[in-house]
């Protein structure tokens, strides 16, 4: 590999909170895995934003899995994504059916946009995740992995 006092820049390593999930995949393919989460990052935007591949662990293996291929991260509810306290938000109890015929049941809560409240308008906004609170975990959906969502 070289003599480290010979590189142009030095090797840095970013910190990362190792943060535990469940995925599914667009198949049905589920499992456990150890998601690599800068402290500042929000997970939302790290399974919507950057490069084609996530690094995950899985197995006890390193794996790189496509992120169009994940349909859904299960995890603790304290790393959902949070809503902004100061505005009023929806809520509604819904049933999420997703293309490969897996289930989520739970709550979804939203800020609704001007006179923009109802379920439907919440999926047909701009955003490519849902956000599903059931108990102590958190499902962050990919809409584009959604089959059917019917309010409970």
């Amino acid at each position: 590999m070289g003599d480290v006092n010979k590189r142009s820049q030095a090797i840095l390593r970013m910190p990362v909170d190792m943060v535990d999930a469940y995925m599914t995949l667009h198949d049905g393919d589920r499992s456990d895995v150890l998601l690599f989460v800068p402290p500042t990052e929000d997970l939302s935007r790290m399974l919507q934003e950057g490069d084609a591949f996530l690094a995950v662990m899985r197995d006890a293996a390193m794996c790189f899995v496509a992120r169009t291929a994940i349909a859904c991260l299960r995890v603790a509810i304290e790393r959902a994504p949070k809503l902004e306290e100061d505005f009023p938000a929806e809520e509604q109890r819904v049933k999420v059916t997703l293309r490969n015929g897996g289930v989520i049941e739970g709550v979804m809560k939203w800020i609704p946009f001007a006179a923009r409240g109802r379920t439907g308008d919440h999926l047909n906004s701009d955003s490519p995740l849902l956000v599903i609170t059931s108990g102590e975990h958190a499902h962050l959906i990919v809409k584009s992995h959604i089959a059917m969502v019917r309010e409970a």
